[in-house]
């Protein structure tokens, strides 16, 4: 799936710059790769099924989200991946790393970029003209007056769909590594790819914190890779924990529940996304914003019913979701508290046609005293605006109080 990058040129201007140089031709694709459950901790499930509920791997439209029995607590915590926990996007990397990996000559390798490049152009040129056709200009504030904010967004994915499908039959991201490890490998034997694959500051230590303190951890995300989220995610939040040891860690609730397995700290979570296969081809199962909305939705009334079952006494269960582009847009405002990472000026303009509230989450206390509800309560309307990751921590341990 396309994620764009219209809104965040210089980082766009960062990775087409490591692709030239590395391969003296056009810039990739700015692609949102869509990812799949890992094999190891990351997941149960054994291929990506976006957000079904059942075991099929195929149902592309379908967006249920599962709460498998391992997962006990009724707090989860769901991440966006390229953007929000990363610096940068790393879609225009999977030209690149797909040749690397292959052993591409040179001819071979500018073919392959040049072809993501071309498709990349192409769905920037959609993308404006889509994007105007939504937002129009302050004078007239959009085109498509009628349009309500859910076909808005649907409007901005199919864009992004289409050309991801022509991404598929080009087959120029074939090759890429077939496991996690051998993704990470590949990332380690470079330093551009070290660098543009780099997590935001404090979000390994936020999510490793988040995990032990009995949050449930998923990635809800458009990108078409499983292995990179894997290899620059899940990995490195795996390595944090396995620094902690449950005796010096205060852990909250159950150990087992928690993944703690004699002296170590396992992570557990769930992924949501797209996957690619060996040839190049991508399956859409998190097409865009409606599929996300659509998850986030499922995964709510999964855990109501499940606190139905149990003791209706205790607390009730509470999603926050984080993203950082217009694609997150319906899952942070179907979220129980929906956190955009960062600034957007399309995510501006779509607020201001659509009136939702943006506040800063530094702000949210004071908020919701204003509004006479406490923390938990449903922010309806409202996405919450950080700067970084150390106020979602904040926010966490709030909730968690």
């Amino acid at each position: 799936m396309f994620r764009c990058l219209a809104d965040v040129p210089a980082v766009f201007t960062a990775i087409v710059a490591f692709v030239v140089v590395a391969a003296a031709a056009p810039s990739s694709l700015a692609l949102a790769m869509p990812s799949a459950p890992s094999t190891t901790h990351l997941s149960a499930r054994a291929s990506p099924t976006g957000c079904t509920a059942g075991d099929s791997a195929t149902a592309a439209s379908s967006t249920e989200s599962p709460l498998p029995n391992k997962h006990k607590s009724n707090k989860w915590l769901v991440l966006d991946f390229d953007g929000t926990c990363t610096e940068h996007d790393t879609t225009p990397l999977l030209p690149r790393m797909a040749s690397l990996h292959s052993g591409d000559d040179d001819a071979r390798r500018k073919q392959r970029l040049e072809q993501f490049n071309a498709l990349e152009q192409e769905y920037f040129d959609a993308y404006s003209a889509a994007k105007k056709r939504v937002l129009g200009n302050d004078s007239d504030g959009g085109d498509d007056t009628n349009m309500d904010l859910h076909e808005a967004l649907e409007s901005l994915d199919e864009v992004s769909t289409v050309v991801t499908h022509k991404v598929s039959q080009s087959s120029c991201l074939s090759g890429l590594p077939s496991h996690p490890r051998h993704m990470a490998d590949l990332i380690d034997q470079h330093e551009e790819l070290r660098r543009l694959t780099r997590l935001q500051n404090d979000c390994v230590a936020v999510v490793a914190d988040a995990h032990l303190a009995g949050w449930c951890l998923g990635v809800l995300s458009i990108n078409w890779c499983p292995n990179l989220i894997e290899a620059a995610l899940v990995m490195p939040v795996r390595r944090h924990l396995d620094t902690r040891r449950p005796t010096s860690t205060p852990i909250i609730g159950n150990k087992e529940d928690r993944g703690v397995v004699g002296d170590k700290v396992h992570l557990r979570a769930e992924v949501w996304s797209n996957e690619i296969d060996d040839k190049g081809a991508v399956t859409l199962h998190v097409p865009g914003a409606s599929a996300k909305r659509t998850c986030i939705q499922s995964l709510k009334e999964k855990l109501r019913i499940q606190q139905d079952l149990r003791d209706k006494e205790s607390r009730r269960p509470i999603v926050i979701y984080i993203g950082d582009s217009s694609t997150d847009l319906s899952g942070l405002l179907e979220a129980d508290i929906g956190i955009m990472l960062g600034a957007s000026a399309t995510i501006e303009g779509i607020a201001k046609r659509w009136n939702i509230e943006l506040s800063k989450l530094s702000d949210r206390r004071r908020h919701v005293r204003q509004q006479k509800g406490g923390l938990l309560e449903r922010d309806s309307d409202t996405i919450w605006m950080a700067d970084g990751w150390k106020e979602i921590d904040s926010l966490l341990q709030d909730v968690s109080d």
